[in-house]
């Protein structure tokens, strides 16, 4: 079997690098050397008498000026590109784990539809198990809308295509409606806990409020176990009002914050592999939260966990 090796482009980037480095310090030099030879033939054919070996040394100096200056230059342009091709490196492969988060969670409830409806064609139900069947192939289509409206969306968000209508709006209210139908079905098997303040006012986009409440509070159920604790807070503080959501998961690492809310980011290790996800949650609700010129922080949950904090303005 005949391999077909292909050269990274920048490994051929390197090497023109270097190239280009080892040729400038070989003309230097030779026009260091040139310009010796040229100031020790003008002193042996001048007809007044002058000193060849200061104007040598000053030619040295202006050139050496002129070539550290080139110099610098191309070594911050060298960086520049670099640092271009590794960004562009690191989205190529979000990209090409984002492809396969959404392909597989595409194919799973796809394959749950379909042997739905395989089932309902070849075999005699009773009305129960039918309805029961329906009602899971209703789920997984719901699903995958979800998926998809999700991928749109933080499509516009990327091209700066979704404009907020914000107002002011008892948020107390809105985030006891927004848990409420969560909580009975992706929240059934974790102890929810909610405390909420009763009648805080804040600015807010009642659609954008709730997908940053339930983004948040899915991630809490997701990265957590059966059975643990997921608590949301909403309270006054000073002139903000406060929502804090917190789990008792695995956490999220103090070198991986800076990254997390990122497009196509999701955080590869044995704790999180097998979490189903597209990378596109926490992206979503740093977008919105900073169309609402709120503020977002993460910080550790104790004693294990990961707590969200985000303070709109009243």
């Amino acid at each position: 079997m005949i391999k077909n090796y292909r050269v990274k482009p920048v490994y051929l980037f390197y090497l023109l690098v270097a190239y280009a480095l080892i040729q400038f310090s070989w003309w230097t030099f030779l026009l260091i050397k040139l310009n010796r030879s040229f100031l020790q033939f003008q002193s042996e054919h001048s007809l007044e008498p002058m000193d060849w070996e200061a104007a040598y040394y000053q030619k040295i100096w202006m050139i050496s000026g002129e070539g550290l200056v080139f110099f610098l230059i191309m070594i911050w342009g060298i960086y520049q590109i670099q640092k271009s091709f590794k960004r562009e490196l690191e989205l190529a492969q979000l990209q090409k784990n984002f492809l396969l988060s959404v392909t597989h969670e595409l194919k799973t409830p796809l394959a749950s539809v379909r042997l739905g409806l395989e089932t309902l064609q070849k075999h005699k139900l009773d009305e129960l198990t039918r309805k029961k069947v329906i009602g899971q192939g209703i789920g997984e289509a719901d699903r995958l809308n979800i998926l998809i409206e999700k991928i749109l969306f933080s499509t516009r968000l990327e091209d700066h295509g979704i404009i907020l209508n914000p107002r002011e709006v008892n948020i107390s209210i809105l985030l006891r409606d927004t848990l409420e139908t969560p909580m009975q079905t992706i929240g059934k098997d974790h102890n929810i806990n909610i405390e909420i303040e009763d009648d805080i006012f804040a600015m807010v986009d009642e659609w954008a409020f709730k997908s940053i409440v339930i983004n948040l509070f899915e991630n809490a159920l997701k990265y957590s176990q059966k059975g643990t604790n997921v608590k949301v807070v909403l309270e006054k503080e000073n002139s903000e009002a406060k929502l804090c959501i917190s789990d008792e998961g695995i956490g999220i690492a103090v070198m991986d914050r800076s990254k997390i809310y990122q497009r196509f980011v999701r955080l590869e290790n044995e704790d999180t592999r097998s979490v189903k996800g597209t990378g596109l949650g926490l992206f979503i609700v740093k977008s919105l939260v900073d169309m609402h010129h709120a503020r977002i922080k993460l910080e550790d949950n104790e004693p294990k966990g990961s707590r969200f904090i985000i303070n709109f303005i009243r």
